[in-house]
Order: structure tokens, then C-alpha cells, then sequence
């Protein structure tokens, strides 16, 4: 080795040089091309595409999970109902993905929660959906002189007039309501 091929090792070559040296005409041309393209093209992302549902990843609402209606006492409140703990005694019989319809005696509001996640003594639940179910303040003024309570499992709901039972046994507040409604009007018309 010559000194001189030594001095021309040791140099650092140019880029235009180590294209051409190594590069044949066509591949440079194509290394050119690619990176016009590179820096004109946008940058495509691959956008990766659902698979389609089988039939086997369906089936009935009621084949796959269950709908439970829970009676629940009259001073239970939705927000207890929310509580893991609240469920301990019933988790065992729930899946996830089942739903709870809870209804206290008092028929005073109506929740329905989903089963997030249930195990042997709790049961994440979620709040789907809420109703009020009170009777409107100004049908109670109408008939002022009666009343409606809550007596118990037995008698369930009540109106009273003047303090005094006049029936018993309704399913809910509104339907004892209702009929104190039609009492008074039935003695309205006796007049």
C-alpha cells in the first residue's frame, strides 16, 4: 500500500462520493426518488380494522345474563344501594353483566344498576338509570283532611281521614293517594 491510497483511506469521503462509489447510477436514482417522496409524502398510519361479530359472540339477553327485581325496606336509599357491602349477602347469585332493579316498599323511587364486578361477599355496581316516584306536593293539598302511611308488609299502604284508617292494604303511596282522591270525591258528591 502506497502512501498516497494510505492518506486517501484515512480521509473522510464526501457524500456525493460514497453514493457514487458504492451506488450504482439506477439504485441512486431510485435512493433520490425515495427521499422526494419521503419528504413530500404525509405520513400514512395503518388503521387497524375491527374483525366482524360471529355468531358465536351472540346470544339472548336473557340466555346470557339475568335481571333481578329487589325489594329493598323503605328506609334503604339509592346511595346505600351503591355500597359493595350493600350486596354481600346476594353477590354469589350474580354475574357480571346482570341487572339489579331496586324498588323500595315505599315505592318512593326505582334504580337500576349493572353489575360491574361480583365476587363471594360484594358487587361493584353501576347506576344506569334513577325515576322519582313521588307523589306531586300539590295532589297531597287536595285532600287535606287524609293522609297515607306505610304500615308495615302486612298492610302495606294506607289512607287515613282524620286520623282515622279508612282502607289498607294498597301496593304503593300513589295508589293509596289515589284512592283518598276518590273517597274525597265520593263524599264531595254526597253533599
Amino acid at each position: 500500500m502506497t502512501k498516497q491510497t494510505a492518506a486517501k483511506k484515512d480521509e473522510p469521503k464526501a457524500v456525493d462520493d460514497q453514493v457514487t462509489d458504492n451506488v450504482t447510477s439506477e439504485d441512486a436514482a431510485k435512493v433520490e426518488v425515495k427521499q422526494e417522496v419521503d419528504t413530500e409524502a404525509p405520513s400514512l398510519e395503518v388503521v387497524k380494522k375491527a374483525t366482524p361479530v360471529t355468531a358465536g359472540r351472540m346470544s339472548l339477553e336473557v340466555e346470557a345474563n339475568t335481571t333481578y327485581r329487589v325489594n329493598v325496606p323503605h328506609e334503604v336509599t339509592p346511595e346505600d344501594c351503591m355500597d359493595e357491602a350493600f350486596w354481600a349477602h346476594v353477590s354469589m347469585q350474580f354475574i357480571i353483566g346482570d341487572t339489579l332493579i331496586v324498588v323500595p316498599d315505599s315505592m318512593e323511587w326505582k334504580l337500576i344498576l349493572h353489575v360491574a364486578n361480583c365476587g363471594r361477599e360484594f358487587a361493584h355496581v353501576v347506576k344506569l338509570e334513577i325515576y322519582n316516584l313521588r307523589v306531586d306536593p300539590s295532589v297531597r293539598a287536595a285532600a287535606s283532611r287524609y293522609s297515607t302511611d306505610y304500615a308495615g308488609t302486612t298492610s302495606k299502604w294506607r289512607f287515613k281521614r282524620d286520623g282515622v284508617v279508612m282502607r289498607d292494604g294498597y301496593a304503593t303511596e300513589n295508589l293509596a293517594k289515589r284512592a283518598a282522591d276518590n273517597h274525597q270525591m265520593a263524599v264531595d258528591r254526597a253533599k
